[in-house]
């Protein structure tokens, strides 16, 4: 190895041990080096990942672990690899042009793979958060809650700090499996673990999360009404994200158009705009069969705005054509359309001419004879 091989191949360790620049650099040397030792294959394949080369990162870090590298962090950033591949995969299919390229790849194969390798990780690394609720959110998302459920009870006896996010996880997954109880409790332990510290921190706040802890276990933990209860009360603390797992446990107790519209203001609110895509499209499912098509209109207007503003446009027009069949259609839908059809190709979103429409709607629950609204 000369000095120069040998150089590149430590400062590419420096970078992976502290780093968070240099990434396209130092992938562009290790490139131009015959690497042939799955040590310094994953090394390589490690910064591609760094510098979001995904693609190229997969081979690498495939043929270090065939090797016999076997190091949690090798593991981690392959599943992550195959995973953002497989999502990019899946968009291409659904007709996402900015992916197209990769329209006729397999995501299936590559998500079974991804979570292969994040379950070897959680295997070498069996205390790792990052690890562990990485593979849990994948397991969620394929349904597979039980396993999910199973990695984290093992997780939960490595958490010595109880930290909220655990219990969080699993009142999501509780909730899945309909175990409305378990998941109600859940949910309130991650609310008064590690609270806000009221000397550190504002004393309103405190006061806030102290309230709800005490209410919380006067609650029914099997009432629809007490997860919004406390989805409202978490969301007022700007606890968003634990919000909204809250709330989307009351919707998949008792569905109404009211709580997937609220999850998705939320969800947009946060930036999370193909979750919110993701709920809008299950609360068109879940509330097809029990609405009228009409009655459903703004979650059917909400998914197109969110769609094109996300530049999925083939898909917006497919499903607004879907809701003017189905007379499932608001004004919002035909001002899409009819700018679409004017724009000669470019989605007037995106350039402006028209801004996403928000359907207003209100929600409003009675607790212990209190009236909450949203």
């Amino acid at each position: 190895m000369n000095k120069s091989y040998a150089a590149t191949l430590r400062r590419a360790r420096r970078l992976l041990g502290d780093s968070d620049g240099g990434w396209d650099e130092i992938t562009d040397e290790l490139e131009r080096l015959n690497l042939n030792d799955p040590a310094d294959l994953a090394i390589r394949g490690r910064c591609k990942v760094h510098a979001r080369r995904f693609d190229e990162a997969i081979p690498d870090l495939e043929a270090a672990v065939s090797g016999g590298v076997d190091e949690p962090e090798v593991h981690f950033e392959l599943g992550g690899a195959l995973m953002t591949m497989a999502n990019i995969e899946k968009l291409a299919a659904a007709g996402h042009t900015y992916h197209a390229h990769a329209a006729k790849r397999d995501p299936l194969q590559k998500t079974e793979k991804a979570i292969e390798c994040l379950r070897n990780a959680v295997r070498l690394l069996p205390d790792s958060a990052t690890a562990v609720y990485a593979l849990c959110e994948e397991l969620e998302r394929l349904g597979r809650y039980d396993e999910a459920l199973s990695v984290l009870c093992v997780y939960e006896k490595f958490d010595h700090t109880k930290n909220r996010t655990i219990y969080r996880h699993m009142g999501r997954v509780y909730g899945r499996l309909g175990k409305w109880r378990k998941s109600y409790t859940n949910y309130a332990n991650s609310v008064w673990l590690n609270p806000p510290n009221p000397k550190s921190e504002a004393n309103k706040r405190y006061r806030q999360i102290t309230s709800i802890r005490k209410r919380a276990a006067d609650i029914d933990p099997e009432s629809y009404r007490s997860f919004i209860w406390l989805g409202l009360e978490l969301h007022k603390t700007e606890w968003t994200r634990q919000a909204i797992d809250v709330i989307g446990t009351a919707a998949r107790m008792q569905p109404s158009l009211e709580l997937y519209m609220l999850i998705g203001d939320m969800h947009s609110s946060y930036l999370q705009l193909n979750e919110a895509i993701d709920n809008y499209l299950e609360g068109i499912r879940v509330l097809s069969d029990r609405y009228r098509p009409a009655d459903i209109a703004p979650l059917y207007e909400a998914l197109v705005m969110t769609l094109a503003e996300c530049s999925r446009t083939s898909e917006a027009k497919e499903y607004a054509s879907e809701a003017i069949s189905l007379g499932a259609d608001g004004p919002g839908i035909h001002l899409y359309l009819n700018a679409v059809d004017s724009s000669q190709g470019l989605d007037p979103l995106l350039c402006g001419w028209i801004s996403p429409t928000y359907v207003n709607f209100s929600l409003r629950i009675e607790i212990d004879g209190e009236i909450i609204s949203v």
